[in-house]
C-alpha cells in the first residue's frame, strides 16, 4: 500500500516528527495492518448489523521473557494462556500478578461464553463497546480498566485509505 497523496493524514494517526516516533510509528502501522484494524473494523461491523452487544479489549500484559531476551511487549495470541489458566504450560518465571490476571481473564471469557456479557459479580465493570459508551475497550493487564478505545482514530485513518488506494 502507497500513502502518497494521503501522506499528511497518515503522518497526523502515525507520526514521525521526534527521533522516538518513527520507530514507534512503524511498529504501530504493522501491527494495524496486521491484526489490529482487521479486528476493528469486524468489532464496528457487528456493532452496525449484529444483534448482540459487542465487547472489546486489548491484552497489555507483556509475558515473562526467558533470560537474555528482550521483551517486545505483549502480543498476538499472548493472552491465550490467560484465558484458559494454562500459565504453568511455559516454562517462563511467572509473577503472582500473571496467575491474577489469568483468573480475570478466564471469569470474563466464562461468563461471556454463558451469558453474551463478560461482566459478572466482583470483577470489573467491563464496558459495551458502542457510541453511547465512548467505544471503550477492557485494558487486560495487571492493572485492567476500561477506557476509551485511542487506536480508534489510526483505525478509521488507515481504513479510510485503504477504501481509496
Amino acid at each position: 500500500m502507497e500513502h502518497g497523496e494521503h501522506a499528511a493524514e497518515v503522518l497526523r494517526v502515525y507520526p514521525a516528527w521526534t527521533d522516538e516516533q518513527p520507530e514507534q510509528s512503524v511498529q504501530a502501522l504493522a501491527s494495524d495492518r496486521f491484526i489490529a484494524c482487521g479486528t476493528w473494523k469486524w468489532i464496528e461491523m457487528q456493532l452496525k448489523t449484529g444483534g448482540s452487544s459487542v465487547f472489546g479489549y486489548r491484552f497489555e500484559d507483556a509475558p515473562p521473557i526467558k533470560s537474555g531476551t528482550a521483551s517486545r511487549g505483549a502480543y498476538h495470541s499472548a493472552e491465550i494462556e490467560f484465558v484458559f489458566e494454562q500459565l504453568k504450560s511455559k516454562d517462563l518465571q511467572w509473577r503472582p500478578e500473571d496467575f491474577k490476571l489469568s483468573d480475570l481473564i478466564s471469569s470474563y471469557w466464562t461468563n461471556f461464553a454463558k451469558t453474551g456479557d463478560p461482566n459478572g459479580p466482583g470483577l470489573p465493570q467491563w464496558p459495551r463497546y458502542d457510541k453511547q459508551d465512548g467505544y471503550q475497550v477492557m485494558h487486560l493487564s495487571a492493572a485492567s480498566h476500561a477506557a476509551p478505545a485511542e487506536d480508534r482514530a489510526r483505525y478509521q485513518v488507515l481504513d479510510s485509505v485503504r477504501g481509496r488506494d
